[in-house]
């Protein structure tokens, strides 16, 4: 789809299908609960003896609110995409084809913890065959939308030579 900015620009930036969203987002679910693991394996279980009840549900509440907001908010501010993403070659942008902010993937992340982890994605896959540009809740929340990165742009194509030039253009010395 064409996406034309507000200084009369043209861009052509083909929105991600669904397809490609979903396996990006299988890989963030996949890094994510590898990550939580490896938390809980390092810093929870070594100290989880010496904890209280209370502490240790304060600490696991923090490890998964960095695990699941923090972390993926911090890279799709930083970079507009998450691991995943990355790896399929998609990008988040802002519905007027500009970077997203921390206020963007913050709220990509909290209403996406609701609509995907809490509510089995099923909010997000509904939202996504219903948006033109395979938007999910938390996408219409922050005004952004996914796009493909890695596009490539059609050769342009030479030019035809009419036949009866043909012989002439073998033999044209053009220096």
């Amino acid at each position: 789809s064409t996406l034309v900015t507000g200084e009369a620009v043209a861009l052509d930036m083909p929105a991600a299908s669904l397809g490609l969203r979903a396996l990006s987002g299988l890989l963030d679910v996949l890094f994510l609960v590898l990550f939580t693991w490896t938390m809980i394996m390092v810093l929870l279980i070594p100290f989880a003896p010496n904890l209280d009840e209370a502490t240790l549900a304060a600490v696991t509440v923090t490890a998964l609110v960095t695990t699941f907001v923090a972390v993926p908010t911090f890279f799709e501010a930083r970079y507009g995409r998450t691991f995943g993403k990355s790896i399929v070659g998609l990008r988040t942008v802002r519905d007027d084809g500009g970077p997203i902010t921390v206020r963007h993937a913050l709220t990509r992340q909290l209403v996406g913890f609701v609509e995907v982890y809490l509510l089995a994605g099923s909010p997000a896959l509904v939202c996504g065959l219903l948006t033109a540009r395979a938007q999910r809740v938390g996408d219409l929340a922050a005004g952004t939308y996914v796009v493909r990165d890695r596009v490539q742009a059609p050769w342009p194509q030479g030019a035809a030579m009419p036949p009866p030039l043909a012989a002439w253009a073998r033999g044209a010395d053009i220096a």
